[in-house]
C-alpha cells in the first residue's frame, strides 16, 4: 500500500507472492494472468518454509472480485496471522479515495454478495 495526498494505492497480488515470514503462494485460482502469473483470490493458500499451508483470508474487498472472492493484495494476511509482502507483478493497482474507503478492504469477515461476477 502507497499512501498518496488523495488517499491509498493498492496492489494486487499474483503466483509467486511471498510472505513476512517466508512463505510463497505458487498457484492462484483466478482466470487473469499477467507475464504467465495468475492474480491471487481470497482462500488460495501459500506454502511456508515448514511444509505447513495457509489460506489467504481477505483482500481487496468490493474494489477487485472475481468469482464472488476478493482479490488477495499486497498487505492480505493469512490464516496463520502470516501477510503477503510482495508479489512478482506489481502493475495491477487500485486507489482507495481518503474520503471513500472500500467496504471489505482487508477484512476477513467480508464475502461479496453471490453472483456478482468479476469487477476486475
Amino acid at each position: 500500500m502507497q499512501d498518496t495526498q488523495s488517499g491509498k494505492v493498492y496492489v494486487a497480488a499474483f503466483n509467486g507472492a511471498k510472505t513476512a515470514n517466508g512463505g510463497e503462494v505458487i498457484q492462484g485460482s483466478c482466470s487473469v494472468q499477467d507475464s504467465g502469473h495468475t492474480l491471487l483470490l481470497v482462500g488460495d493458500e501459500a506454502v511456508h518454509p515448514d511444509g505447513s499451508v495457509t489460506a489467504i483470508t481477505a483482500g481487496a474487498g468490493m474494489a477487485m472480485v472475481d468469482d464472488d472472492r476478493p482479490v488477495a493484495i499486497i498487505g492480505s494476511p493469512l490464516s496463520n496471522g502470516d501477510t503477503i509482502v510482495s508479489s512478482p507483478i506489481t502493475a495491477l493497482t487500485f486507489d482507495e479515495p481518503a474520503d471513500a474507503p472500500i467496504i471489505g478492504l482487508l477484512d476477513p469477515a467480508y464475502h461479496p454478495e453471490p453472483a456478482t461476477g468479476s469487477v476486475i
